[in-house]
């Protein structure tokens, strides 16, 4: 394995590991969704990774597409400057507490005009900027290709391929979320057989931090900002 510093010039180092844990996480590659007309869009366009400072859209109108943690996180510190924020999402409203100037929109984008977002409802909304909070890809090009699959040398006995089929079926049919995500831990953890389940107090804590989110999200950023100090919400 070769590994350095990337911070020094030519700090390169090999040495042979027997085993290897590639702790990448998930949030480095950006999810960009394609929507029609975005190259002709005369206003700017980002990604919630590249999102640091509400001052940059001082008297703007943006318009942010997606209302989990980032969208949402993201929609309060550009309210503190900018004129208007659209919150854009497909999920049911929010009943959280929002400022004043935080519209919310249950729709997604249906296309781009040179000055405005065209949503799926048909509303078209004009802004200045767009900041997708659309998540993230897995990527694991850091490793040698062919190195990555599933049971390769490994513990795990994969189903035979009709069961493995009947499983495909039955997920496709429903959506794992914050309401049965535990449930579907649970069949992993079964599925594995040799790790173990979260323990309950962890849907305990869960529960009672999406309660406060969802009654009032700016009372869930200060028990946050409280517990972990100001550096929770440095998004970078």
């Amino acid at each position: 394995m070769t590994y350095g510093d990337i911070r020094k010039k030519n700090d390169i180092h090999t040495e042979e590991f027997g085993d290897v844990i590639m702790c990448l996480g998930n949030c480095s590659t950006p999810n960009y969704p394609t929507i029609d007309g975005e190259q002709n869009f005369e206003g700017f366009v980002l990604h919630s990774i590249r999102y640091r400072h509400p001052e940059c859209f001082a008297g703007q109108t943006v318009a942010v597409l997606g209302a989990h943690y980032s969208g949402l996180d993201i929609s309060f510190d550009l309210s503190k400057c900018a004129k208007k924020v659209y919150l854009c999402h497909r999920g049911p409203k929010l009943e959280t507490c929002l400022p004043e100037n935080i519209v919310q929109r249950t729709s997604g984008f249906q296309r781009y005009t040179p000055f405005s977002v065209v949503l799926e409802n048909g509303e078209e909304l004009s802004v200045d900027t767009v900041i997708y909070a659309t998540g993230y890809k897995y990527n694991f090009s850091i490793l040698p290709e062919g190195l990555l699959k599933v049971g390769k040398e490994g513990s795990a006995k994969l189903p035979d391929q009709e069961e493995m089929n009947r499983i495909i079926s039955k997920d496709s049919e429903r959506v794992i979320g914050g309401d049965n995500q535990w449930e579907w831990i649970k069949e992993l953890s079964d599925i594995s057989g040799n790790s173990k389940a979260l323990p309950p107090v962890m849907k305990k804590i869960w529960d009672y931090h999406f309660d406060i989110w969802g009654k009032d999200f700016a009372k869930c950023r200060l028990l946050v900002y409280k517990a972990t100090g100001p550096d929770s919400f440095a998004l970078v």
